[in-house]
C-alpha cells in the first residue's frame, strides 16, 4: 500500500528530471547527454591531487640493469597510492610511455593527471645516482627537481626521502593513517629486496618460463630474509597465477601453497596489501566469495589507490552476482589504470555480460584477444 501512495510523487519526480535533463541538453548541446567513453580517464577530481610516475629511466644503457630501474618506479608507485590524498596512475599505464617523447601536456592528458614524474637512475657497483623532477602537465614546466648520490645500502632511505618529498611538493597534508601505511615494519636486506625485483621483472612478463624464474629469485630473497613479508606474499601470487592459469598439473595443490605462504607472510607483517590480494584471489578460487570481497577491501584500505585491487574486487562481486556494484569498482580501477590491460578487459566484458549488455560485452573483449592472444578465458568469454 505505501508503494503504490508513492506512486504520484515518484511520477512527478521522474517528470522533473527528465525535464531538467531535456533542459540541460539543450543548454550544453547535443554532447551533454551522449554516454561517456569508458576506455577514457574519468575527470580528475578536485579533492585529489592527480600524478603519473613514469618509468625511471636506465642511462646506462645496460638493459640487466632495467629491471633495478623498473622495480625501483614501481616501488614508488606503491608508496604514493598509499597516500589518501593523491590519485596515482597504475603500474600499467605509467610504464606504457617508457622511453616516450610525446610532451608532458600529451601523456597528461592522455592519463588524466595533472603532475608527472620523471627521473633517472644510475647503479655503479654499490653507489645510486637518482635524479627527479616534477612536472606540471599542463604546460611542462618543473617545479621541482632533486639529485640522490647516496650508497647502494640507503635505497629503502632514498625511497621514502623521494616519497615524503614529492608529497610536499605537491603540498598534500598527510593523514594519520596515511603516514601509518607508508611506515615500514621491516627494512629487507638489499640482496633479497634486489632478488624480489628480478622476481618482479619475470612475474610481469606472464609465461609459465617466467613465473618458474620469478619463484626461484622470490626464494632467494626468503632465504636471505627469512622476515621479508613482501617476498612471502610474491611468492604466494605466482602460485596462485600458476593455478589459475593452468600452468600446474595440480591447482589444488598450488593454491594449498599460496595459502600457507600467505599465512607466513601475514604473520611477519599484515600490513602490506599485496598479501591481502593474493587472500581474497584464493578465496574467489575455493568461491568463499565474502573472505575474498573482506581481503580485497582490506587490501584496499592499505592502499587507496590499488587499481588492482579494485579490479579484482570487481571480479568477485561478478562471481558473487553484484555485478552492478562490480561495474562501479571497474570504473574506479580504469581511472587509476586508464591504458586497460587485457585482463580488465575481461573483468568488465564478463560483467557487461552479467548485466545483459551484451554490445558493450563484445566491445571490450574483442580488443583484449590481440593483447593477450593465448589467454584461453578471453575466447571463452
Amino acid at each position: 500500500r505505501r508503494r503504490r501512495a508513492l506512486l504520484p510523487t515518484a511520477g512527478l519526480l521522474a517528470l522533473v528530471v527528465l525535464i531538467a535533463a531535456i533542459t540541460l541538453h539543450v543548454l550544453q548541446g547535443p554532447q551533454a547527454l551522449a554516454p561517456r567513453d569508458e576506455t577514457q580517464p574519468a575527470p580528475v577530481s578536485p579533492q585529489r591531487v592527480s600524478i603519473a610516475v613514469l618509468p625511471i629511466d636506465n642511462p646506462t644503457g645496460d638493459p640487466s640493469q632495467d629491471y633495478f630501474t623498473n622495480g625501483i618506479t614501481e616501488d614508488l608507485i606503491t608508496d604514493l597510492s598509499k597516500v589518501s590524498g593523491l590519485l596515482v596512475v597504475a603500474r600499467n599505464s605509467a610504464f606504457a610511455y617508457q622511453s616516450s617523447t610525446e610532451p608532458a601536456e600529451a601523456i597528461g592528458r592522455a592519463l588524466g593527471v595533472r603532475f608527472l614524474l620523471r627521473g633517472s637512475l644510475r647503479r655503479d657497483g654499490e653507489q645510486l645516482r637518482l635524479n627527479v623532477r616534477l612536472i606540471d602537465a599542463r604546460d611542462g614546466r618543473t617545479l621541482w627537481a632533486e639529485r640522490y648520490d647516496r650508497r647502494l645500502t640507503d635505497v629503502f632511505v632514498v625511497q621514502d626521502e623521494l616519497t615524503a618529498q614529492i608529497v610536499s611538493a605537491l603540498q598534500v597534508e598527510l593523514a594519520p593513517a596515511d603516514r601509518r601505511r607508508l611506515a615500514r615494519n621491516h627494512e629487507a636486506s638489499v640482496a633479497a629486496y634486489d632478488e624480489l625485483l628480478q622476481g618482479n621483472d619475470h612475474y610481469g612478463r606472464r609465461s609459465f618460463e617466467d613465473n618458474e624464474l620469478a619463484k626461484a629469485h622470490y626464494q632467494r630473497a626468503i632465504e636471505l630474509d627469512p622476515r621479508f613479508a613482501r617476498a612471502y606474499s610474491a611468492l604466494a601470487l605466482a602460485h596462485s597465477r600458476a593455478a589459475v592459469d593452468g600452468w600446474e598439473p595440480s591447482a589444488k595443490g598450488s593454491i594449498e601453497q599460496a595459502a600457507a605462504l600467505v599465512d607466513q607472510a601475514l604473520k611477519l607483517d599484515p600490513t602490506v596489501p599485496q598479501i591481502h590480494f593474493v587472500s581474497a584471489q584464493i578465496a574467489l578460487y575455493r568461491r568463499d566469495y565474502a573472505e575474498a570481497i573482506q581481503e580485497t577491501e582490506t587490501a584496499i584500505a592499505l592502499s587507496p589507490g590499488y587499481a588492482d585491487g579494485y579490479a579484482l574486487l570487481a571480479f568477485v562481486l561478478h562471481y558473487a552476482g553484484q555485478p552492478a556494484e562490480g561495474l562501479q569498482e571497474m570504473q574506479r580501477a580504469v581511472r587509476l589504470n586508464p591504458t586497460l590491460p587485457s585482463i580488465y578487459r575481461l573483468v568488465r566484458g564478463a560483467l557487461h555480460y552479467a548485466l545483459g549488455d551484451y554490445p558493450r560485452a563484445i566491445a571490450d573483449l574483442e580488443p583484449a584477444i590481440p593483447m593477450n592472444p593465448t589467454y584461453q578465458m578471453l575466447r571463452l568469454w
